[in-house]
Parts: C-alpha cells; structure tokens; sequence
C-alpha cells in the first residue's frame, strides 16, 4: 500500500533452551503518515518488540512489514533503517562526549556522507540555541536532550519516527513540549510517527492509539 506501513500476520517470539516466549503472534496493523500512533498495553506485551521490528532491528519469525509497497526485508534491514528510519529513546541515546550540533551531525553523516544539512537550523527549529546546541550534551536539561534526539531523527530526513518512552524520564510538562513537537513533525512534515507510552494521558493526544 503507497503511503502506508503495512504489517502482515506478524509473528515473533524469543527462543531459549528451555522455552519460546511468544510475543506477537499473527499482527495486523496499518500506519499512515501524517499521524501519531501511540502503542499501548501492558508489560510483556509487545511493545519495544513491535518498535524493532518496524526499525528493522529484529527479523520477524513470519509475516511481512512493508514500507509504501516494498517489505523491508526486500529493501534491506541496513538500507532501510539508515534511509528510512529514526529511533528517539527514552534515555535519548546521544554521544555523551559531543555537543548537540555534533551529535546531530554525525547522525546525518553515518545515515547519507553525502547529505548537507545546516544543524543549527535544525536544532533551532526544536527550540535548541546555537548557543545550547554549541554545549556538551551533558549540561543541556533532559527536555533539550530529547529534542537534540529528535534533530537527530529528522536531521537524516528520516521518514519515520519510532519513539520508545520519548517522555518517560521527564517533568509533565516538558514531556507535553515534546510530544507537541513529535506532533507537529507528523501533521507538518508529513512523516510516520509511531509512539511506545505508557503514559495515558500522551495516549489520548495521540491521533490513534493501538493496544498490544
């Protein structure tokens, strides 16, 4: 399907000597761009399991994810991934030792050498100073990391947007601030997001919720 993530009798557990742990077992699921989806269920239901399968991190047991028309495994996990796709974590995953604006290029570099992208424009655009974004990623506060990670996501013109927790480790308030942003990359940019929360209250402001 154009303009959709489709996934298809999806299927996966986790293999020990023992046991196989089942965690998703013959999934249906369809995303469109220009929405928020936020996933929600209980612990051990799939969750952060579904989110790397639609990175591309984990290689279903059967079933399909497609991306527009193309499964991904088709496309290639690596190709797709670093074309396609950007993760926001909820312990925002950057490189400690780095500013912001270097954080965020090197995201863009590994993703496409070639890609030319200002990063202070980037970094302006999600609230981060060229001032801030010049700071080690260590002395910005824990809403400015997050959108520091989100630069990143969208930097490398990542069309999708998976978010694992994005506001777990933050104050209500800035969490709302971040969801906001991760909303308008949605409806202005026209991008695929796709929310892991536990938190009902992002859940509702998501555009449609799905539970495990």
């Amino acid at each position: 399907m154009d303009n959709a993530i489709t996934v298809k009798d999806l299927s996966f557990c986790y293999k020990s000597k023992k046991e196989k742990n089942i965690v998703l077992e013959k999934r249906n699921m369809i995303f469109q761009r220009g929405n928020v989806y936020g996933i929600t269920g209980r612990s051990g239901a799939g969750k952060t399991t579904l989110l790397s399968l639609l990175g591309g991190l984990e290689k279903p047991d059967s079933g399909e994810i497609s991306y527009e028309g193309k499964n991904i495994e088709s496309i290639g996990f690596r190709k797709y991934r670093s074309k396609y796709v950007g993760f926001v974590f909820q312990n925002f995953n950057l490189l400690d030792y780095m500013t912001a604006a270097q954080n965020v290029r090197t995201s863009i570099e590994i993703a496409n050498p070639k890609q030319k992208e200002d990063v202070y424009e980037i970094l302006e655009s999600l609230g981060i100073t060229k001032e801030k974004a010049d700071r080690n990623v260590n002395c910005l506060s824990g809403g400015e990391q997050q959108r520091v990670a989100i630069a990143c996501a969208i930097g490398k013109e990542a069309e999708v947007i998976l978010a694992d927790e994005p506001t777990g480790n933050l104050d209500s308030q800035t969490a709302m601030e971040i969801f906001n942003v991760l909303k308008e990359i949605a409806h202005k940019k026209n991008k695929y997001v796709i929310v892991i929360t536990h938190s009902p209250e992002i859940a509702k402001l998501c555009d449609i919720e799905m539970k495990l």
